[in-house]
């Protein structure tokens, strides 16, 4: 009985530490998982890079969407997806509507290859149309001879440009003798004179 108390003070000191340690860390671990909210500007107006370190600035991220506005200059925000004044978590990606040019002057693709045409064009919102193929002795083999529309033409965006890709040199076509029969001299001296340069023999 002389020792109860003693008991009942260590017992009430061990819960209160017990106590102690569990607030302690219900509060680092609401710390570590709460995220942050900030209040979303607005955004309209901005160039779309100004934009963009605005959000990023704040823990956001932009999603961008061409909006062809004919009556706001290129790369504008045009709208914003929450709307200024809305409360947001750190971390979410901001809807950005940004102005496109509603016509563009379509670059030179002579020289260039498809693929290269394609992605200058992509570049501007226009798009690879028809390919057709022709001979050339100025442009090699597999690159863009012309293209329609045009270099420097304004046209509408999107739009399509039609290009005509080198097949080579144009190499007259000549009708294959019937050389059965013929001596292997004779036969390869007749062939060159028609403009054969490579002839093999298979025996």
């Amino acid at each position: 009985p002389s020792r109860r108390p003693w008991q009942v003070v260590r017992l009430f000191f061990a819960l209160l530490v017990i106590a102690g340690t569990v607030f302690l860390g219900a509060r680092v671990l609401s710390r570590y998982f709460a995220i942050s909210e900030v209040l979303l500007p607005d955004l309209v107006g901005l160039n779309i890079d100004e934009a963009q370190q605005t959000l990023g600035g704040l823990g956001l991220s932009a999603r961008t969407i061409p909006s062809p506005v004919s009556d706001a200059p290129a790369n504008t925000v045009t709208s914003q997806s929450p709307r200024a004044g809305f409360v947001v978590r750190e971390g979410r990606s901001i809807t950005l509507e940004v102005s496109t040019p509603t016509t563009v002057a379509v670059p030179s693709l002579v020289g260039s290859s498809n693929e290269e045409a394609r992605n200058v064009l992509a570049q501007l919102a226009l798009e690879l149309g028809t390919v057709t193929y022709d001979f050339s002795n100025d442009i090699p083999e597999g690159l863009i001879i012309s293209q329609n529309p045009p270099p420097q033409t304004d046209v509408p965006v999107p739009s399509e440009v039609s290009i005509s890709v080198s097949r080579g040199p144009n190499v007259p076509t000549v009708s294959m003798p019937d050389l059965r029969g013929q001596n292997i001299d004779a036969a390869k001296t007749r062939l060159r004179g028609m403009g054969f340069t490579s002839i093999d023999t298979v025996a």
